[in-house]
């Protein structure tokens, strides 16, 4: 077989329809800068899946700080990445899709060029990279391009051509009103609320909090990341899991390493990180609470009727748009506040802002947002729309980074001497070995395969969570004391069962009825020891909302 001239071009060659298999008769280009508009590139070019009569390339536009992953990403999906960026000049496209308004658009400035948000309107202020101190409306595309180039801007509300006539002129005219796929992606995925739930690992009675971060010097993650650590630290594990959402531009700039490294108290902690490509719909969808800045992610939940919680927010943020609207109006949490009592004020709807009058000022047709915009991308082709009906989709599940937790602080209080309310938390700030607060007593537990030499060293409680045969529990639990000597309780598990030996050498058996982890089991006996209550006999555990019974034998 002969090669075409530009055979890296693949179906965007000049002699492509040569060597065409299917019925090809238009070449789309999705251009893609930045992790973020790849994420969103991705998306958009759904809206041909299944029409062969359509061919989608891909091609990656310089200059981003924010490019880390987007190639990764492109290849992952298994897209055609045009590499060579002086044969894309060669190429012959039929339109072009951008989620960036800073790409090249003068390469095909005679075709039409989609660009479509990669956010919820024109909301903020960015560092203008070719202006020194300079900053520009995040999403607008340059004057030149406006003026020289068949460029439309895709736009959710009439509000926000409204809004860019006062930043230029060249707007007019150059805008095509749709929905928001993201939204109309959250909208429709509401069923799947449960089984989004069941992924984040969230069991009966249980709350989901996301937390969210837009990037750069007035994101929550820079002016309010010691909130995590006391959100893991106050809101307990039987009652709560915290999930973290970074906008992918946090991601691209350090690289997934450097991310995961930088959080790695937070994950150690037990937080949930949700990867940038896929999770952040289902997250909103699942959550019980949202708190956030002003990143897109914090609108978009808000609209959605998720309560909602302000824990930071930018001057980057444009007066008179639906974020602003967010960021003045929205319930705040601050460093001060008790982010137990304010999370859960917030989930009963304390101070929140209608959902409805900010979707109504941000996305003008909610509704059949992906039908609309597919319908522009074939009529700038010129053709007719496919036969077969636009296929939708709810979000898919999340992609979830997560490590097992290195400590538990674990607080516990005696209730009529036969109840047992325990709840454990993040020992991302545990102070003290052990202490007694408004009641509650308070102890470090560690798994014991867990590498944290400083944890272990201030455990009141040791774990071997791995199931035990039934002859090794006394060689595991001597090696157990052997190496923490110290050490009140120090428990092996047999089955479903735990067996722990107490400072001092007496050993007991620990039966729970229903979902007591280990950490909760061994909690009890904790209780009843420094409570100088006798250690066996039947007893109830509560957990959150639910109880249990709990029975102690010594062996």
């Amino acid at each position: 077989m002969t090669e075409g001239r530009y055979p890296e071009l693949g179906p965007a060659a000049p002699d492509a329809t040569r060597w065409a298999t299917f019925n090809e008769e238009k070449v789309v280009l999705c251009l893609v800068r930045t992790l973020t508009s790849a994420i969103g590139g991705l998306a958009a070019m759904k809206l041909f899946a299944g029409d062969e009569r359509v061919s989608v390339v891909y091609a990656l536009s310089p200059g981003s700080a924010f490019s880390k992953g987007a190639r990764d990403l492109l290849r992952g999906a298994g897209a055609y990445v045009i590499k060579n960026s002086k044969a894309l000049r060669k190429a012959e496209v039929d339109l072009v899709v951008t989620a960036s308004e800073k790409i090249d658009f003068s390469i095909f400035p005679e075709t039409v060029t989609f660009v479509a948000p990669h956010g919820l309107g024109f909301h903020k202020l960015v560092p203008d990279a070719e202006k020194k101190k300079a900053r520009r409306l995040s999403g607008l595309v340059k004057d030149k391009h406006l003026r020289d180039c068949v460029v439309r801007q895709v736009v959710t509300h009439s509000n926000q051509l409204e809004q860019l006539r006062k930043v230029t002129e060249h707007i007019e005219g150059k805008t095509e009103l749709c929905g928001d796929l993201s939204f109309e992606i959250i909208r429709d995925s509401a069923h799947r609320r449960r089984a989004y739930r069941d992924e984040f690992g969230l069991k009966r009675g249980q709350k989901l909090v996301v937390v969210t971060s837009t990037w750069g010097s007035r994101s929550l993650l820079r002016q309010a990341r010691e909130l995590i650590g006391r959100l893991l630290n106050r809101l307990p594990r039987e009652e709560y899991r915290i999930a973290l959402v970074l906008h992918p531009n946090v991601w691209a700039r350090k690289g997934e390493g450097a991310v995961m490294t930088d959080l790695e108290r937070e994950l150690a902690g037990g937080a949930l990180l949700v990867r940038p490509e896929q999770g952040w719909h289902a997250g909103i969808v699942a959550a019980d609470l949202v708190i956030g800045d002003h990143g897109s992610v914090s609108l978009y939940a808000a609209m959605n009727g998720t309560p909602f919680l302000l824990a930071a927010a930018g001057d980057e943020v444009v007066p008179g748009t639906s974020m602003a609207a967010l960021v003045e109006g929205a319930p705040r949490l601050r460093s001060g506040d008790d982010v137990l009592a304010r999370c859960r004020a917030a989930m009963l709807g304390e101070g929140q802002l209608d959902a409805q009058t900010l979707l109504d000022r941000t996305i003008e047709q909610p509704e059949g947002a992906a039908a609309r915009m597919r319908e522009l991308f074939y009529g700038a082709l010129g053709l007719s729309l496919p036969a077969a009906p636009l296929p939708r989709y709810a979000a898919p599940l999340p992609l979830l980074c997560q490590k097992p937790v290195e400590a538990s602080e674990v607080r516990t209080m005696l209730h009529a001497q036969s109840t047992v309310i325990v709840k454990s938390c993040a020992s991302v700030y545990f102070e003290d070995r052990d202490a007694t607060e408004d009641g509650w007593e308070r102890h470090l537990s560690v798994p014991a395969k867990g590498s944290s030499l400083h944890h272990r060293r201030d455990a009141s409680v040791i774990i071997d969570g791995e199931p035990c045969p039934p002859g090794e529990v006394s060689e595991r639990l001597d090696e157990l004391r052997q190496h923490n000597g110290n050490c009140r309780i120090v428990v092996v598990r047999e089955g479903p069962e735990c067996v722990a030996e107490v400072l001092g050498g007496k050993r007991y058996r620990i039966q729970a009825e229903g979902e007591v982890e280990p950490v909760q089991q061994a909690a009890v006996l904790y209780a009843l020891l420094v409570g100088g209550l006798p250690l066996t006999g039947h007893f109830a555990v509560r957990l959150g909302e639910a109880q249990h019974k709990v029975t102690i034998t010594a062996l």
